[in-house]
């Protein structure tokens, strides 16, 4: 999984450093990356509603949706999938 740092911080960090002296060798400068502290953000997923229709007992149908991504069944679309927190905008770009 990736991990994901403040670049901004980061370079801050790393031209203090060099202005101070404190890299010896070429690892530092690694080193310096790997201590940056990891950013709390998540995938951004995209999905789209499916909309199903299901018999009723009846004889008839009931539409309801689906989640494209996770497969959870919805009676109102939103913006936004309850279940899995995927963004209805249509599919991934990847």
């Amino acid at each position: 999984m990736s991990r994901y740092i403040d670049a901004d911080k980061l370079y801050k960090d790393m031209q203090w450093n060099i202005q101070h002296d404190m890299y010896d060798k070429p690892f530092d400068y690694l080193a310096e990356i790997d201590c940056q502290p990891a950013a709390d953000v998540r995938e951004n997923v995209r999905g789209e509603w499916i909309e199903v229709l299901r018999d009723t007992y009846g004889g008839g149908h009931f539409p309801y949706s689906k989640c494209s991504v996770c497969q959870s069944e919805q009676i109102i679309d939103s913006n936004f999938c309850p279940n899995c927190g995927a963004e209805m905008r249509g599919g991934n770009d990847d």
